[in-house]
């Protein structure tokens, strides 16, 4: 009786899906709270993290890390003026009238802009770092090698 070979198991991709259904969670429930506590932030709130939102959909990547860069600056510069509203008497003609300042959302959407400045300038500048510090552990590979030819001769180079 011949015996079957079993076929391996084909294994299922694992796709990471990174931290953004996390940050997601976290700006419903941020959202949830406003409704509840103070309605009109909710203006306040979407009008200023629309750059993330734009963020998350231009990010092609599976893990998003320009959207999450994006959205946690563009939260930390909505934030003072969200608390100020939250703490203060919020109103929907208050939160208008935020929002039609200029000078607020400069700074919320600079904020934004800082993060995608850190997605677009931090690739190459790590890369330089990098090819740097390589260049010079490989020197000094190189000067190692040297002093050990010199030692022990050209049989431990392995030529």
């Amino acid at each position: 009786m011949a015996k079957k070979k079993n076929k391996p198991v084909a294994k299922r991709a694992r796709r990471s899906r990174g931290g953004l259904p996390l940050l997601m969670l976290g700006f419903s429930a941020v959202a949830i709270g406003l409704l509840v506590v103070a309605a009109p932030a909710l203006i306040l709130l979407f009008v200023g993290m629309a750059p993330t939102a734009v963020a998350i959909f231009i990010d092609r990547e599976p893990e998003k890390h320009a959207a999450i860069s994006v959205a946690i600056l563009n939260f930390a510069g909505l934030s003072p003026y969200l608390a100020d509203f939250i703490l203060g008497a919020a109103t929907f003609s208050q939160a208008i009238a935020l929002v039609s300042n200029v000078f607020v959302l400069v700074v919320i959407y600079g904020a934004a802009a800082a993060g995608w400045v850190l997605v677009l300038l931090l690739p190459p500048v790590s890369a330089i770092v990098l090819g740097v510090v390589t260049d010079g552990r490989i020197e000094t590979l190189r000067k190692e090698q040297k002093q050990l030819i010199e030692d022990w001769g050209e049989g431990v180079a392995g030529r």
